[in-house]
């Protein structure tokens, strides 16, 4: 009696393989995609070419940025250096201006005194008239004028050396690089002691001239 049919018999199971396989092929090459067309490249290159001209638009707005950083930090350190120097030179300004008012105040009362006492020694010398003499009075009218004289070359010679503009020397006086006043400058400090010795005896001869006259008005009376 025949066996049972086993219908695994007469299947090949290499063909079945083969099958199952090709179908398997297939799908690969189907995910793998078609090479891009001319459209889509052309499509890739205007995306990347719009991102590159906004990155260098980007660019070139960081680099304004920068530009007015660098300006701004230029005009605050511009802003320091001024404050401090300036503050410095009025600080230092206004200290040595106050100090020249003081100065140009106390020299204007000592020049208003020098200058009535000039005024003062021209009256008496205007009022001088030896058309006015005669002989009995001119001796004592003599001894007047010199005295008026004497008085008035006194006030003179003080107020030359109080003012040696009278003599035409500048006696403007200015402040140092440190603020310091210069000190004082003496009219004579450039004179030898000969002539030193002349010019007080220049100013010292109308006064024993004028006690001689005194003498000789009181001996004849």
């Amino acid at each position: 009696m025949a066996s049972d049919f086993d219908s695994t018999e007469f299947v090949d199971t290499d063909v079945q393989t083969a099958s199952h396989r090709v179908p398997s092929t297939a799908t690969e090459h189907a995910d793998a995609g078609a090479a891009p067309s001319s459209e889509e490249l052309d499509g890739r290159s205007s995306e990347v070419q719009s991102q590159l001209v906004s990155l260098e638009k980007k660019r070139e707005q960081l680099e304004r940025e920068r530009g007015e950083v660098e300006e701004a930090r230029r005009r605050r350190a511009e802003l320091a250096t001024g404050y401090e120097e300036m503050l410095h030179h009025l600080t230092r300004g206004v200290a040595i201006l106050e100090e020249e008012t003081v100065l140009a105040k106390r020299e204007a009362e000592q020049m208003a005194k020098s200058l009535l006492s000039l005024k003062n020694s021209l009256e008496g010398v205007e009022k001088i008239d030896q058309e006015k003499w005669n002989e009995a009075n001119w001796m004592t009218e003599l001894t007047k004028a010199l005295t008026v004289i004497e008085n008035a070359r006194h006030e003179w010679n003080a107020a030359r050396l109080k003012w040696p503009r009278l003599d035409g020397v500048a006696n403007e006086a200015r402040p140092d690089a440190e603020g310091k006043m210069p000190a004082p400058r003496l009219a004579f400090s450039d004179q030898s002691f000969g002539q030193l010795c002349r010019l007080g005896f220049a100013l010292t001869w109308p006064i024993a001239a004028a006690i001689m006259a005194l003498l000789i008005v009181i001996l004849f009376r």
